[in-house]
C-alpha cells in the first residue's frame, strides 16, 4: 500500500499566519495609541498648567511690579531734578538778596539806619541759609526714602521672578519624571506642589504691593 500523505492546506496556513500577524499588528497599534494617548494627556496637562501660570504672571505680578518700579524710578528722578533746580534757584535768591542788602548797607553807611540795615542783612542771610538747609534736608529725606523703596521693589521683583522661572522648569521636570498615563496622578501631585510654591510667593508679592489697610 502506498502511504497517503494529506497535503497541508496552503490556504489554511496563509489564513493562520494572517490572523497572527493581524493580532500582532493590533497589539502594536493599541500599544502605540495608548502610548500616544498617555503622552498627549501628559503634554496637555503640562501645557495648560504652564499656560495658567503664564496668564496669571502677565495679568498681575509682572505688570504691577513693572509699573511700580517705573513709577518709583520716575519719582526718584523727579525728586533729584527738583532738588537740583530748586537748590539752584534758592542759591540765586541768596545771591540776589545779598547784593540788595549790600547796596542798602552802602547807602545807609554812616546814618542812623546803618545798624537797622545791618540787622536786617544778618537776619535775611540767616533765614535764607536756614531755608536752603531745611529744603535740602527734606529733599534728601524724600530722595532717600524713594531710593530705599525702589530697592525694596527690586528685591520683591527678583524674588517673584525667581519663583516664576523656577516653577516652569520644575513642571517640566515633573513631566520628565512621570511621563506616562499610568503615573498621571503622581505627575499631578508633583505639579501641584510646584505651583503651590509659586502661588505662595505670588500671593506674598501681592500683599507686599497692596498691604491690608488694617
Amino acid at each position: 500500500n502506498i502511504p497517503y500523505y494529506r497535503p497541508r492546506s496552503i490556504l489554511g496556513s496563509e489564513m493562520t499566519a494572517g490572523i497572527v500577524l493581524g493580532l500582532v499588528a493590533l497589539c502594536l497599534t493599541s500599544s502605540l495609541v495608548n502610548s500616544q494617548s498617555a503622552d498627549t494627556n501628559v503634554t496637555d496637562y503640562v501645557y495648560w498648567k504652564k499656560t495658567d501660570i503664564r496668564a496669571w504672571h502677565l495679568y498681575f505680578p509682572s505688570r504691577v511690579l513693572e509699573e511700580e518700579q517705573q513709577t518709583n524710578l520716575a519719582a526718584v528722578a523727579a525728586v533729584s531734578s527738583l532738588s537740583a533746580s530748586l537748590n539752584n534757584s534758592l542759591s540765586k535768591i541768596v545771591e540776589f538778596q545779598a547784593q540788595e542788602l549790600l547796596t542798602a548797607q552802602q547807602m545807609m553807611a554812616g546814618t542812623d539806619a546803618e545798624g537797622c540795615v545791618n540787622g536786617i542783612s544778618d537776619y535775611m542771610s540767616k533765614a535764607i541759609a536756614d531755608e536752603i538747609s531745611n529744603y535740602n534736608d527734606c529733599a534728601a529725606d524724600a530722595s532717600s526714602k524713594l531710593k530705599r523703596l525702589n530697592q525694596s521693589w527690586a528685591r520683591i521683583n527678583a524674588t517673584y521672578m525667581n519663583a516664576f522661572n523656577k516653577v516652569l522648569v520644575r513642571i517640566d521636570t515633573c513631566a520628565k519624571t512621570y511621563p506616562n498615563k499610568d503615573s498621571i496622578d503622581r505627575l499631578k501631585s508633583c505639579v501641584e506642589a510646584m505651583t503651590g510654591s509659586y502661588f505662595t510667593v505670588a500671593n506674598s508679592t501681592q500683599k507686599a504691593l497692596f498691604p491690608s489697610p488694617s
